[in-house]
């Protein structure tokens, strides 16, 4: 997902939801929680956030619940 200068990434899915680069919502599914990867033990996702191209810590994004994406 992207957002200005914001960019986020989910890994690990069992099944996209939603095409690259298209506009969702709230809500939609984007994806189906999978379990891939070297030594996986069960199901997961991995998520990432780039900001202007640096990869930066996602916590504070996943704490706001979204308010960081929304528009005015």
């Amino acid at each position: 997902m992207e957002n200005g200068d914001i960019q986020t990434f989910y890994g690990d899915l069992l099944k996209d939801g939603a095409p690259i680069d298209s506009m969702v919502k709230t809500g939609d599914v984007i994806g189906l929680i999978g379990s891939s990867g070297p030594g996986s033990t069960g199901p997961h996702l991995q998520y990432a956030v780039r900001v202007k191209g640096s990869w930066v810590d996602p916590l504070p994004i996943l704490e706001a619940g979204g308010a960081i994406f929304r528009t005015k």
